[in-house]
């Protein structure tokens, strides 16, 4: 695609509309900072098929950034498979006392919300991995750094939600750990099923799809037998997906579930 020098000099906020982006009807990310003077743009090219679980992004999915402080700087909707969309990140408005943007040199830490799940990835245990595509032959304002920079343009060649591993090690010589919980979906008592012949003394963690810990056994549970059995009450959790966290000394597994009325 030919690329023309001055057609980038265009306001972040003009240069979203053009790509498709839509600026305040998001419904998840809605405190985020907006106009505060000064932004950058990150350009987010349908040719690079962004994936949540291995499926591609849907019409409404919310792509965030947010500063190292946890503060949202800026929020677009995603619009189709065929449709490149501007992310404006909006930096510090130093007319006020607060900081309400990015401060020039911060990551931008990203954050996706699927509409269809009714989930957030950014936060444990779900990760975003964003890569930057390379400035050569990009507009002189390009970077690819990651870092906040006043009016810079910057590129993603990248943007994916992976899919949550089982498990991250695994001991020659030893079965695979295995996770189970049941019934899926829950509606009362949940009741958990783990094989795990590297640790026996295991953290038990239950978080909510915003990385919120509602449930733990830190430290307290040990398997006594190849297979332990662990229960927990959902009843006081409302509706929605949750994710189940063992951590021992050499495995760690998660295990989704969701909780229905």
């Amino acid at each position: 695609m030919r690329r023309v020098q001055n057609t980038w000099q265009i306001p972040a906020m003009l240069l979203a509309v053009l790509f498709g982006g839509t600026l305040n009807a998001q419904e998840h990310f809605t405190d985020c900072a907006f106009n505060t003077g000064e932004s950058a743009t990150i350009v987010i090219e349908a040719a690079i098929e962004p994936t949540f679980f291995g499926e591609p992004f849907e019409p409404g999915d919310e792509i965030a950034v947010f500063t190292p402080s946890g503060t949202c700087g800026g929020v677009v909707m995603w619009v189709d498979d065929s449709t490149n969309v501007a992310l404006t990140a909006w930096g510090d408005d130093p007319i006020t006392p607060e900081v309400d943007g990015f401060v020039t040199g911060e990551l931008l830490a990203y954050r996706i919300w699927s509409t269809s799940l009714q989930l957030e990835a950014g936060v444990p245990p779900i990760d975003v991995y964003v890569t930057y595509d390379s400035c050569i032959d990009r507009p002189p304002l390009c970077t690819e750094s990651g870092e906040y920079e006043r009016e810079s343009l910057a590129f993603l060649s990248e943007l994916t939600v992976p899919p949550i591993p089982t498990s991250v090690q695994n001991l020659p010589g030893t079965p695979p750990p295995e996770l189970l919980i049941f019934p899926n979906p829950v509606r009362r008592q949940a009741h958990v099923s783990i094989r795990n012949g590297q640790d026996r003394r295991m953290d038990l963690i239950v978080v909510d799809a915003l990385g919120r810990t509602v449930h733990s056994a830190m430290s307290a549970w040990v398997q006594e037998e190849a297979v332990g059995r662990y229960s927990f009450d959902v009843s006081g959790l409302p509706p929605g997906m949750y994710f189940l966290l063992v951590r021992g000394a050499m495995t760690r597994m998660v295990k989704p579930f969701a909780v229905v009325r």
